[in-house]
């Protein structure tokens, strides 16, 4: 091997060092930029899950409070409604549950339809109230599942939820206290309509 064919290959081993050492510099610059990114995005991940989990607590409060509420209007020993939410598989899953007397359950499960019925209306109020749109509800038979002692309870609570909210609801029912405690009543009869009041 001559000085010539030496010099060349070192000239050729130098150029590729320098190659290789701009990649391995752009690399690590790339893999700074990527860390940085990855840093603030875990920054606004965890900021996101905050505020969404103190929002779910709001939630939670919101409509545990208000439903349970209803149920405490209606009811002489109400179940307590709760609303939990579940974290898995990368979602979060609201579910309702009534307690009572250290119990707890799906309210399908551990009670009748009254306590359904209730907390069913009190849902609607409640979902209504965190992003109020139109100033009506319309409800066909609420309260069609309660015995008749409760349906007396049941109307001064709609009473209520209209003068608390306020909010008009159109109900369609066969429940005397609730046309009693009505503003307007319209009667049907076999496709004919009549103003009460």
């Amino acid at each position: 091997m001559n000085l010539e064919s030496f010099k060349t290959r070192l000239q050729r081993a130098q150029g590729e060092k320098k190659l290789l050492n701009n990649m391995l510099e752009e690399t690590n610059s790339n893999l700074e930029e990527k860390e940085e990114q990855l840093l603030k995005y875990n920054k606004v991940r965890l900021y996101v899950q905050i505020v969404a989990e103190s929002t779910q607590k709001k939630i939670e409060h919101q409509f545990s409070s208000l439903v349970s509420s209803a149920l405490f209007a209606v009811f002489p020993d109400p179940y307590e409604f709760i609303l939990k939410f579940d974290k898995g598989h990368n979602k979060t899953e609201a579910h309702p549950i009534f307690k009572k007397n250290g119990h707890e359950g799906k309210p399908f499960n551990i009670s009748g339809g009254g306590p359904l019925d209730v907390a069913s209306l009190g849902l609607r109020a409640t979902t209504w109230s965190l992003n109020p749109t139109r100033k009506v509800l319309i409800l066909d038979e609420p309260g069609k599942n309660l015995s008749r002692n409760l349906q007396p309870r049941f109307a001064q609570m709609l009473h209520m939820i209209c003068k608390e909210l306020g909010i008009q609801m159109i109900i369609s029912t066969h429940i005397q206290e609730i046309v009693d405690v009505s503003d307007r009543v319209f009667t049907v009869e076999k496709g004919f309509v009549s103003l009460q009041r």
